[in-house]
């Protein structure tokens, strides 16, 4: 499994969600979802199935 940072920060009713070593990004709609959304964008992105994604989260504050 490999694992990612991800940075998260709140904009608006969204979180964003980042990635930066696939520089993507994406959103979530609550904190409660974060985890999932990063995880499904990196699966998606690097064709890879979803168990096999790991993500380590960062609150970033502006």
């Amino acid at each position: 499994m490999k694992t990612y940072d991800v940075e998260v920060y709140r904009d608006g009713k969204w979180w964003m969600v980042r990635i930066p070593e696939l520089d993507g990004l994406t959103q979530a709609y609550s904190e409660d979802e974060v985890d999932l959304m990063a995880r499904e964008f990196i699966a998606v992105t690097t064709d890879v199935e979803i168990d096999e994604v790991g993500v380590r989260v960062h609150p970033v504050t502006n």
